[in-house]
């Protein structure tokens, strides 16, 4: 009787961990359609918190401008090569930015984003303050970002 119980008990643990198995797990997705940008501080603990939950974005929208572009910085993302990605460096919308406050954002900028788009936003896009520099999905995806299917 022991081994009928045993091997019923077998039998059942195999079952659940089989149908356990064919469970898929999925990461929530976040798409991004057109989007204009926000506050800089809030879309920075946007990215930290995507990132901490293992979220995968999908940047699908015809155009990503401003604090849009720092979803770059999360790390399961893909985007479309039509998407218009606009850059400018940190600013206040109504009043002129300290030196050390703008050196200071721009770091945190560059951090969340690749290392190709980093390098290039310190010497160039950071400059921006009226208007952006576009960039193009296609440009980033040639630069290693991955592509939605």
């Amino acid at each position: 009787m022991t081994g009928i119980v045993s091997t019923l008990a077998l039998l059942l643990a195999l079952c659940a961990g089989a149908a356990l198995a064919q469970t898929p797990i999925t990461a929530t997705v976040h798409v991004i359609g057109n989007d204009d940008g926000g506050p800089l501080r809030q879309r920075l603990a946007e990215v930290q918190r995507l990132n901490a939950r293992g979220a995968r974005v999908e940047i699908r929208g015809a155009h990503c401008h401003s604090a849009c572009t720092l979803y770059l910085g999360v790390r399961n993302l893909c985007i479309l090569p039509q998407t218009e990605f606009g850059f400018h460096g940190p600013v206040y919308p109504d009043r002129p930015m300290a030196r050390e406050q703008f050196d200071h954002w721009s770091r945190a900028m560059a951090a969340h984003y690749p290392p190709p788009v980093a390098g290039w936003f310190m010497t160039t896009a950071r400059h921006v303050a009226s208007g952006y520099v576009a960039l193009y999905g296609e440009a980033l995806i040639g630069l290693g970002i991955p592509r939605c299917r």
